[in-house]
């Protein structure tokens, strides 16, 4: 999989240098109505800070729906620096809102000489394929800390432990500089990058890819569940087998037991039951009542908490065994 990809300026299509900096790259081939997906995160910007990945929908903004890459850009292109975004984010059927505070945009003082013309809508930018080592005091430049496999960097000889110190005819002096610069290249363009490494300076031409998007999934996430099923006329005890625990005024999860309905369709401990189909639940006397009336091979659909992300989890209830 591909992870923390280098990211590049704020979106391709930005006309202006003005405004403010998410740090995001948007895959604008996303179907309308799906949200606005992003391809890849800038390394300590915003979007780092708020825990964006590449790979998750932007689905609402200020309280309203944004349905496409397309939309969001709109949004982005007129928001300004020190203004908070409040964000839906959806990660593999998981939702969480976050708050992002933008940051100035890289390079709004002076645009960077560029030897090439800057990518457009129809003219997506490169893909090169190098994580980054977070600055330090000492080394506030970029320095490679990993080199994906088959891509363009590797192609073209860069190694971890290179300094970035030049892209095109722009001086690199933090990772800023180098998603403005690297923004101005797409798919196909040959760049020549100056890297310092063991002392010395050296000069590589590197080839551009096609971007490519992170497709992990969050750890951990939701499954099916394959508890058996059972005839309705059985009317059997319902099993889910989970410990609930509500001392501090949520329904939490405590424990689960093994190959238990509750397991097999995701459900973790430390997880918080906030409905069952659509019953609000704080207390495990509101959960048994809600429980009240099914039967094993009953579906139910509980809404769940995780470290802030929330989730619909279907569970298949069970047959307890003895």
């Amino acid at each position: 999989m591909i992870r923390n990809l280098i990211a590049l300026a704020l979106l391709a299509s930005a006309p202006a240098l003005a405004g403010g900096f998410l740090g995001v790259w948007l895959n604008k081939d996303t179907p309308a109505g799906k949200g606005a997906l992003i391809e890849e995160v800038a390394p300590d910007s915003p979007a780092a800070s708020a825990g964006l990945r590449p790979g998750d929908y932007v689905v609402r903004c200020d309280g309203k729906a944004t349905d496409s890459s397309a939309a969001f850009i709109r949004v982005l292109e007129r928001a300004q620096a020190s203004q908070t975004l409040a964000l839906t984010v959806e990660r593999d059927g998981w939702n969480k809102s976050v708050d992002v505070t933008l940051a100035q945009r890289p390079g709004a003082s002076a645009a960077p000489e560029s030897d090439v013309p800057p990518a457009t809508p129809n003219r997506p930018r490169g893909f090169l394929g190098i994580m980054l080592r977070r600055p330090s005091a000492e080394e506030s430049r970029p320095v490679i800390n990993g080199v994906q496999p088959e891509s363009p960097a590797a192609r073209g000889g860069l190694q971890n432990g290179d300094v970035l110190t030049r892209v095109g005819k722009l001086t690199i002096e933090d990772s800023g500089d180098l998603m403005q610069a690297l923004s101005q290249y797409g798919p196909g363009d040959r760049v020549r990058i100056q890297v310092e490494r063991a002392g010395s300076k050296t000069t590589l031409e590197v080839v551009l890819g096609t971007p490519q998007i992170e497709e992990e999934t969050p750890e951990p996430r939701a499954k099916p569940s394959t508890a058996p099923t059972y005839k309705p006329a059985d009317k059997q005890p319902p099993y889910l087998g989970v410990a609930l625990d509500d001392a501090e005024g949520a329904l939490k999860v405590v424990e689960l037991s093994a190959n238990s309905p509750a397991e097999k369709s995701g459900l973790r401990s430390g997880d918080v039951i906030l409905t069952v189909d659509k019953r609000e639940v704080k207390s495990v006397e509101q959960f048994v009542k809600a429980m009240e009336g099914r039967y094993a091979g009953d579906v139910v659909v509980l809404v769940v908490t995780r470290d802030g992300w929330k989730n619909e989890v279907r569970v298949t209830l069970g047959k307890r065994e003895d």
